[in-house]
C-alpha cells in the first residue's frame, strides 16, 4: 500500500469542508465558462463586485487548507 503524501493532502477537517460548501456552491452557481488547458482549468465569471468577491474568497480559503493548489485570478474588461 502507498503511503499518503501530506503534501498533496486537504487540512481541513469533515466540519470544515463542510463548512465550505455553500461558499463553493455560491460561486460554481456563477462559473459562466469552463475550460480545460493542458494542466489547467480555466474559470469565467461575471465582473460585478460580488462575484469578485466571492472568487477572491475562495481563492484565499482554498490556499489555506490546500496549498498544493495553485490559483491565478485577474479581472478583464469586456462585455459582461
Amino acid at each position: 500500500m502507498r503511503e499518503r503524501d501530506d503534501r498533496y493532502a486537504c487540512t481541513l477537517d469533515q466540519e470544515g469542508a463542510r463548512a465550505r460548501l455553500p461558499q463553493i456552491a455560491a460561486l460554481t452557481a456563477r462559473i459562466r465558462h469552463r475550460t480545460r488547458i493542458e494542466d489547467r482549468v480555466v474559470l469565467r465569471f461575471g465582473g460585478d463586485d460580488e462575484t469578485a468577491a466571492l472568487v477572491d474568497g475562495f481563492v484565499r480559503d482554498e490556499q489555506r487548507c490546500c496549498a498544493f493548489f495553485g490559483f491565478a485570478t485577474r479581472q478583464e474588461a469586456g462585455p459582461d
